[in-house]
């Protein structure tokens, strides 16, 4: 993928799985996360936002991270 090419907050999970490391499994947890935070807004303002998501650590954050935009 290019660089910052992917928005964790709009990316459906077949779009996330392009990431390096982040598989199905992965990839369906953080849209799920991402749908039962929704009301807070945008639920991922940088890659670090993403650490709760089960699966997702600070390695994985690093290595997606260059890949993830987080404006709208």
């Amino acid at each position: 993928p290019a660089l910052a090419s992917i928005n964790p907050n709009a990316a459906s999970w077949w779009e996330l799985m392009v990431l390096t490391d982040i598989g199905e499994t992965t990839a369906r947890k953080i849209v799920e996360y991402r749908d039962a935070n929704r009301d807070q807004g945008r639920v991922f303002l940088g890659p670090a936002d993403l650490e709760p998501v089960p699966g997702i650590g600070p390695k994985t954050i690093q290595r997606i991270g260059p890949y993830l935009r987080f404006a709208e």
